[in-house]
Order: C-alpha cells, then sequence, then structure tokens
C-alpha cells in the first residue's frame, strides 16, 4: 500500500515538473507575439519622428514666393537708336515717343509691349539741374510736365511691383537759326549815295539746324 502511494506521488510530482517545463517554454513566443500585435511605445515614437513631413501645394507655393521675393519679372530691354534720343527745340512738349517705342518691356522673360504703350507702369520726366549722374542731379519736371526746353533729360521707369527702376537719357538740342535774306534789285539810274539796304530788305527767312 505503501508502495502505490509513492508512485502516485512521484507521478504527482513529474506532471507538475513537466506543466512548469511547457510554461517556461511558451514565454518567448508570448513575448514575441505582443512585440508584433503591439507595438512598444518606445518603438512609435521612433517611427512618428523620422517620418517625412507632407508636402502640398501651398507650402511649395509659398517658398517659391519666398525666393523670389524682392526680385521683379520685369525687364526693358534698350533698343533705341541715337536719333530716338534726341530732338530739337521747338518751343513744344516733347514726349520722344520713337525713343519710348524702342525700350521693349518683357515679363517673366516674354515680350509685353513698348514702353509707350504701358500705362501700368510710372513714368516721370526729369531735367538735369547739377554737374554729375547721380540722383540729386536730376529733378522733377511738375504736374506730370513732358521735355520742352532744350538740355538733358532723364526718364524714370518703375516698374508696376516696384521691384525694378530704369533711367533712360534723352536730350533736346538747341536751335541754332539760319538767316537767308532777300532784297530787291536796284533800279537802273539810281546813284549810289542814294541806295539804303534798309529799303531793298524784302523778306528774311529763319531755318533752324541741329
Amino acid at each position: 500500500m505503501d508502495e502505490i502511494k509513492k508512485l502516485f506521488q512521484a507521478k504527482r510530482i513529474f506532471a507538475m515538473i513537466l506543466a512548469a517545463a511547457m510554461v517556461i517554454t511558451m514565454m518567448p513566443t508570448t513575448a514575441n507575439a505582443a512585440s508584433v500585435n503591439g507595438m512598444p511605445a518606445e518603438t512609435q515614437e521612433t517611427s512618428d519622428d523620422t517620418a517625412a513631413p507632407e508636402v502640398t501645394g501651398s507650402v511649395v507655393n509659398e517658398q517659391i514666393q519666398t525666393d523670389r521675393a524682392g526680385e521683379s519679372v520685369w525687364e526693358i530691354k534698350d533698343n533705341r537708336p541715337d536719333n530716338s534720343k534726341t530732338a530739337v527745340y521747338d518751343g513744344e512738349p516733347e514726349e520722344f515717343w520713337d525713343g519710348q517705342y524702342n525700350l521693349v518691356v518683357y515679363k517673366d522673360g516674354s515680350y509685353y509691349n513698348e514702353l509707350n504703350y504701358c500705362n501700368d507702369f510710372s513714368k516721370v520726366w526729369q531735367e538735369k539741374t547739377g554737374e554729375g549722374n547721380e540722383d540729386k542731379d536730376y529733378t522733377d519736371l511738375p504736374n506730370g510736365e513732358q521735355p520742352t526746353n532744350a538740355g538733358e533729360y532723364r526718364l524714370a521707369v518703375t516698374a508696376p511691383d516696384s521691384a525694378a527702376k530704369w533711367n533712360f537719357i534723352f536730350t533736346i538740342t538747341p536751335c541754332e537759326p539760319q538767316v537767308t535774306a532777300y532784297y530787291q534789285p536796284v533800279k537802273p539810274g539810281v546813284a549810289k549815295k542814294d541806295v539804303k539796304p534798309e529799303s531793298l530788305l524784302q523778306s528774311l527767312y529763319f531755318t533752324c539746324f541741329v
């Protein structure tokens, strides 16, 4: 009877040892399953920190605008021939139409118009009043007036975006008159002492040349 009882206790102890061994064997598998099914907090934080930022259209546009800040999209090419930069004084306001027509405006590298058709540009005529070629040597003509008197003038141009400015020089040359006099002929038989030049003057013609 004692031997049967001892055998039964031995089987029970063996069963407990076997159960404990199975539990120990299953522990790594359970830990791995938890790692796969539920990502640890530390791993999740690392993933959030390294995630690529989302780039939207508005962000790209803002970046382009920032990169181009202070730069103008406008350009003026000076194609003026020499004869369009000067005019002869005649007492009338001079717009230098041909000169402005040969100042060609471009926007973003593409043709836009001739300057005299660009009403969206600021254009101010300035008369040279100083000895140098700096801004202080030029004075704005009042009330939007155009050049009239002989002298040097500067057309100050500002783009619509105010990011670009240009200065173009024009000149009105003084009139150099040439006088042509026409006299009536002396009548036959008139004594030389009786001839008075002022009485023979028929007409005078004045012509201006550059």
